[in-house]
């Protein structure tokens, strides 16, 4: 594209972009090879039902050991920190219109109505809200609009889809 072509081209897409305010996962990861390889795997398994005595066994600490890691390295219990990376890891497929049944399956919970649980203590939102105008479209300059815990930022692309970027991220 040429130069002048492109330059009109990114200023109507800088007008028809708009900042959406929510809440979005920061999914902080340990720094301990022994923790940073139960994340890891966790991350490309994310229903994986291990506690931290079988993860333990698997990397070569005890449970304790790594629920202590977890906790220091990234300031949340392992529970916690668990249910963050299983809800960050069905945002795409909610984005992008799957079932929170389905979401709810590949997160490794029993039950949607667990998943929705857990979504809603950790975002204050439904999933089914969680994509919704109401809870998107809070104006810019308020409070939080934009921007994530993460320090990532949301906007909202012109085909109305949602596009989060976070840690390098994109979901």
């Amino acid at each position: 594209m040429a130069a002048p072509a492109r330059a009109r081209a990114e200023a109507v897409l800088s007008d028809l972009l708009r900042p959406v305010g929510a809440t979005t996962l920061r999914v902080p990861m340990p720094r301990d090879p022994r923790a940073a390889r139960v994340a890891r795997e966790l991350g490309a398994h994310p229903s994986d039902p291990r506690d931290l005595a079988e993860w333990g066994q698997a990397v070569g600490a005890s449970g304790r050991t790594l629920a202590r890691l977890f906790r220091a390295e990234t300031g949340l219990a392992f529970g916690a920190w668990r249910t963050r990376l299983r809800l960050q890891a069905t945002l795409p497929m909610l984005a992008a219109g799957s079932t929170v049944a389905a979401a709810a399956r590949h997160a490794g919970y029993a039950t949607p109505s667990a998943f929705v649980s857990a979504f809603r203590r950790t975002t204050g939102v439904s999933p089914g809200a969680y994509f919704t105008s109401a809870v998107l479209a809070s104006p810019p300059g308020s409070p939080g609009a934009g921007e994530d815990p993460g320090g990532g930022r949301m906007a909202k692309r012109a085909d109305d889809r949602v596009e989060s970027h976070s840690g390098g991220r994109t979901i």
